[in-house]
């Protein structure tokens, strides 16, 4: 929360601000895109308290008003300052965007990759996958590890022989910044990281969006009878290049994941 002295006004004038700013309901990863706008009349004898989501934030337009009239839409500073306070105890509930956490049993265990993740987008490094932070609707939140032109293939050991019955792994789609949904995903299981057997498969559709700007993380995951393993191993197909509904068609593709749960 920020506090705003608006000192540098003329003095003995009024003035109207118009306020862009978050609402109550404006969260970055359920709801991003949520403004609501403010105006009231000030002075340079008045502060401004300035409550901002995490990842949010305000625009101020102040201009002059001899008159003090305002459009029927108007609320006043002293109103405008005690919702602030209000909105403030809903933003510090919110989780921060990039530290979402999560626990599963393959929390911290070693992650080994075939294909390496890019330099731009390696999320935590080497073990990303399965730090237990998730990534959210911004792709450059540190959460994401992106693999461009190549696919993911990513073995998880648990150390031990362990009875599991889920696996599911996080992957963002927003074609605007060329990332898509992997085309194919391949879940499987071993006991001696050398034999593995299938016990998943997903085919994610890859049908053009009606609006290139929308974001969207998913779990692909597969359920199965209990069975003992050591190791877990996740395929996800990269497109490589981008489809030829997409402005950037012929040029190579991304696949963002975030983390491999295993239950």
């Amino acid at each position: 929360m920020l506090k705003i002295p608006l000192n540098f006004l003329e003095k003995g004038h009024q003035y109207i601000a118009r306020i862009y700013g978050d609402s109550l309901s404006t969260d970055w990863n359920t709801n991003p895109e949520s403004v609501e706008l403010t105006q009231f009349i000030v002075n340079s004898n008045d502060t401004i308290t300035a409550p901002i989501a995490k990842a949010g934030g305000q625009a101020i337009e102040i201009t002059p008003s001899e008159s003090g009239a305002l459009p029927p839409v108007a609320t006043s500073l002293k109103q405008y300052n005690q919702l602030a306070v209000a909105k403030m105890k809903v933003f510090a509930k919110q989780k921060t965007y990039g530290l979402n956490r999560v626990k599963h049993l393959a929390i911290h265990k070693v992650v080994k990759l075939i294909y390496p993740f890019s330099n731009l987008y390696p999320a935590a490094g080497i073990n990303a996958l399965t730090d237990g932070n998730t990534g959210s609707l911004n792709l450059s939140d540190g959460g994401w590890q992106g693999y461009q032109g190549v696919d993911l293939k990513a073995t998880i050991d648990l150390k031990a022989q362990t009875t599991i019955q889920h696996i599911q792994a996080g992957f963002l789609n927003a074609p605007n910044d060329w990332i898509f949904f992997p085309s194919h995903i391949v879940f499987s299981v071993s006991a001696d990281g050398i034999h593995f057997t299938p016990v998943g498969e997903i085919n994610p559709p890859a049908s053009k969006p009606g609006d290139l700007q929308l974001k969207e993380r998913k779990n692909f995951e597969a359920t199965f009878i209990p069975i003992k393993v050591k190791y877990v191993r996740v395929e996800a197909k990269n497109l490589k290049i981008c489809p030829s509904w997409h402005p950037g068609a012929g040029k190579n593709a991304w696949i963002f994941a975030d983390e491999i749960g295993v239950e």
